[in-house]
Order: structure tokens, then sequence, then C-alpha cells
């Protein structure tokens, strides 16, 4: 008999256990869904569109890793953490900077509460001084959810209406993430340039303010405020939104912020910056580089190059790679034309177009500059040299040595004479690369009475300077 009285009374003990152990308590039954954004190294915006049960970092929530800050303009010092707003969870209309001190990809889990009432899910914050605030948005009939078309809408303005008066009380509104968003549209991270648009005072003008790209929901933003004790309003609804899709797991790398292989001129370098989502490491080839993200400066380069990013998260691969190419070197080949031939000529003539010389840069990769050119100039029998004066290069109408450079002959032995001449050009030769430019060769011819047959060489080496 006594048996049976323990027994009955264990199972009595045993079955209140059960019950106490399957019931949910109230703080599981109000997280009901999450989403998780991923956090870049560096600086990201951040901002929540609903009302927060928790929230959780993917590593340790200390100094070491992340940064908290608020732009507030009511501060002293124009910024404001968390605890000095009072704050023990991300709020909305809040525009978190959080910067990722880690070195590497981190997400933030946002848990959303659900059955919020009615009077909480109404958001209200009071501007209360002049001067750049960060801001988030929560505002479900325009926001765009993460993941939403990236055709825009132009949500800006009505986000933002409750800041317009008589007159608009903000003023500039800047985008940090502008930069990524043709290619990464949800990403958070501040990258170069942002984007600032300044609102027309007049309320009905939107066409500068609808510039900037659609506002999105976990984003932030910095916008100036005109209006002391200005409001901004939003709300949220009491569905379970949508689950963003994962972050891809993808490798980016640009030269010149170029996808497609660049040219650049001899003597000059490249900026190459790469990116990764999802990914636990990178690196670059040839030179070794490391790191999610970076940006680093090619240095002067002596040939084209590829750089190669390739990733990792840890088991899978993906990479991406960019060329920086340089144009074929310099070259130029001169020669005599064909006319006019060696000729037999009446003295006494001015500005006689003794040869033309020709410049070929056809094979050039680059545009050359002629600084000088030296010029042989024969004579036939029984004629002195002596007897040529003033002579001249040009292109086309322009004298390219002029003054103290123009050329005359002197102290030479009467009779069939030669005499190498160098020619400095005060007005550079310009030859354009992938053509071939002409020149004239004239020269006075005494009022002596003798002929002249005159015949050419040209020089292109130590007085000539092919490079650009």
């Amino acid at each position: 008999m006594k048996m049976n009285i323990k027994t009955s009374l264990f199972l009595t003990i045993l079955g209140l256990l059960l019950i106490v152990v399957v019931s949910p308590s109230s703080t599981d039954a109000a997280v009901l869904f999450s989403q998780s954004v991923l956090l870049k190294p560096g600086w990201n915006i951040v901002s929540t569109p609903r009302v927060l049960e928790s929230y959780e970092f993917s590593a340790p929530e200390t100094s070491a890793n992340f940064d908290i800050f608020v732009l507030d303009a009511s501060k002293p010092s124009g910024w404001a953490t968390m605890a000095d707003l009072g704050q023990s969870k991300f709020t909305p209309l809040y525009g978190y900077f959080i910067k990722n001190k880690t070195g590497v990809n981190q997400t933030l889990t946002f848990n959303y509460r659900v059955d919020v009432p009615p009077n909480e899910r109404l958001f209200q914050r009071t501007f209360t001084a002049t001067g750049w605030y960060s801001l988030g948005v929560a505002n479900p009939s325009y926001a765009k959810p993460r993941g939403g078309s990236v055709t825009d809408t132009n949500n800006v303005d009505p986000i933002l209406n409750s800041l317009l008066g008589t007159f608009s009380y903000y003023g500039t509104v800047v985008d940090f993430t502008d930069a990524r968003f043709s290619t990464e549209p949800d990403s958070l991270a501040l990258t170069d340039p942002w984007k600032a648009t300044v609102r027309s005072p007049d309320v009905a003008n939107t066409t500068e303010i609808n510039k900037l790209n659609d506002f999105r929901e976990t984003k932030g933003y910095a916008i100036y405020i005109k209006q002391a004790n200005s409001l901004y309003s939003g709300f949220q609804n009491n569905d379970t939104p949508i689950p963003s899709p994962p972050e891809p797991f993808a490798a980016d790398i640009k030269a010149n912020d170029s996808d497609v292989p660049i040219t650049i001129p001899h003597g000059s370098s490249a900026t190459i910056n790469w990116s990764s989502t999802e990914a636990s490491s990178c690196s670059i080839t040839p030179t070794g580089w490391m790191g999610l993200i970076g940006s680093q400066t090619t240095g002067v380069l002596t040939g084209s190059q590829t750089y190669t990013l390739t990733c990792t998260d840890g088991t899978n691969f993906v990479g991406d790679s960019v060329t920086v190419n340089l144009p074929p070197p310099a070259s130029l080949t001169v020669s005599v034309a064909s006319t006019p031939v060696s000729q037999t000529v009446v003295s006494g003539i001015n500005a006689f177009t003794f040869a033309k010389i020709q410049y070929d840069g056809l094979n050039s990769g680059e545009d050359l500059r002629v600084t000088a050119q030296a010029l042989t100039y024969t004579t036939a029998a029984a004629f002195d040299l002596d007897n040529i004066n003033t002579c001249q290069v040009f292109d086309g109408s322009i004298a390219l040595n002029i003054g103290g450079n123009v050329v005359n002959f002197s102290s030479n032995a009467f009779g069939a004479d030669s005499d190498s001449k160098a020619h400095s050009f005060d007005n550079h030769l310009i030859i354009p690369k992938g053509t071939i430019k002409v020149v004239d060769v004239k020269c006075n011819i005494s009022s002596s009475n003798h002929k002249l047959l005159t015949g050419w060489n040209c020089c292109f080496g130590r007085y000539c300077d092919s490079s650009w």
C-alpha cells in the first residue's frame, strides 16, 4: 500500500514537471523572426525598421571589435553613443555608424518583436538643434525592403515628408553607400564617393532630393536639420517581413574603378580596389596583397599586368581579375620623302624647298615630340655651300627653328661640299601617335651666278627626341 502511494505521487510530480518543460516562455513567444545584415570591415551605417526584442553580433560586442556612434547635433561633439541616448537596443528612426574592427565580415542580427501594440508601432524623433544627424528608415509604405527592386520610385521625399512645413526643415541629405548601389544595393558599407543632395526650400520642389537612390530598410543616412525641434516620424506594420536573400559569395576587383581592362600611359600607375562578400580570406596575385577589402597602387609598370583576386569562405573559392595594359612603346621612323628629287636650281631664290622630311609614328603607342633634327646638306661641284643661308624647317606655315636657331653656312671650301647641321626646334614638332607628319626644309640661295645640285641625308639619333 505504501508502494502505491509513492508511485502515484512520483507520477504526479513528473506530470507537473513535463508541463513546465514544454510551455514556452513569454520572451520566446515574443521573438518570432529575425533579420541579419552584413557588416564589412571598416565603417557601416545601419538602422532598424522595427522595434527590437534583442540583437546580436557574430563577434563579441566589445570595443576591440566594434564602435557604435550616432550623429547628433545636440551633443557638444556632434556625436553620441547609444548610452548617451539612453538606448540599450537599436531604435527605429536612428542611423548607427558601426565600425567593424575585426578585419573580416561580421553579421548583425535583429530579433524583431511581434504583436507590438499600436501605440508602440508609431515612431517619432525630435531634432532639438540645427545641424547634422544620422537617421534610419521606418516607413513600409515607401521604403524599399532589403532585397527589393532597384527601380527608383522617388521615395526619399515622402519618407522625409514630416520634416516639411511652410518650407523644408532640412537641407542636405547624404547617402554613404551610393558608390556600391549598382552592384550591392543593400550594402551598408561606407564607400567613397558619397552622394549628397540639397533639398530645395520650396516644399513643392522635389527635383533635387529625389536624385538620391531610394531609401532602403536597414540602411542609415545623414541629414542636415535647419529648423530646431523638427519632428521626424515613421511606423511599422505588424506583419512578418519577407526574409532578405543571403549575401552572395562573391569577389570583385577593379583597376581605376573599371571592371574591364584599362590602358595607362608609360611611366604612370593604376589604383587596384577589391572587395568581397561572405568570404573569410582573400589574396591577390602576383602582388601578394591580402584582405577582404582593400586598395593598393601598382607603382610604375614596365609592362601590362593582370591582377587576380581569389577569395575563400573556408570551403569554396571565387575569383575575379582585371588587366592594366601599357600602350605600345614610342616609335618613330624618319626619312627623306621621295619628292622633291635632287635637282639643278637657279641662284637667287628665297625659301626654296630643298627637301621634305617624313616622320612616321604609325606604330607608336604614344604621341611624339621632336625637339631637334640634324640634316646633311650636299652640293654639286663648283658651288660654294656658303651661298645657302636662312635654312628653316616648316610644319605647314609654322617655322620650327627661329631666331638664333636659323641655320647658315660659312667657311666651307669652294666646290663639291657636304655639311651636317643640327636644327634645334624652338617650336617643337608634335606627331600624334598613329600618324605621319611631313615637314619642309627651306633655305635662301644667294644671287651668285652659280647653279646648285642638291642631295640629302637625315640623321635622327642624337638630335631627335622621340619621347613625349
